[in-house]
């Protein structure tokens, strides 16, 4: 499970790291996205991925 969340957050990380935009809850086509805004459906996610990872996600850059 480990794995799991750091292969999410290696990917949500790319567009900030690339300069695309400076927090991963603003790339419209991340999960980091969706699940910042109570989105459903890019990701599919279970009760033992979801609210781990959005524990995982760093606070909004404001």
């Amino acid at each position: 499970m480990r794995e799991y969340f750091y292969v999410m957050e290696y990917i949500d990380q790319n567009p900030v790291k690339a300069g695309l935009v400076q927090d991963v809850g603003e790339w419209k086509v991340s999960g980091a996205y969706y699940i910042r805004h109570g989105l459903s459906g890019l990701v599919d996610y279970t009760g033992l991925t979801r609210l781990p990872y959005i524990k995982q996600l760093p606070a909004p850059k404001r």
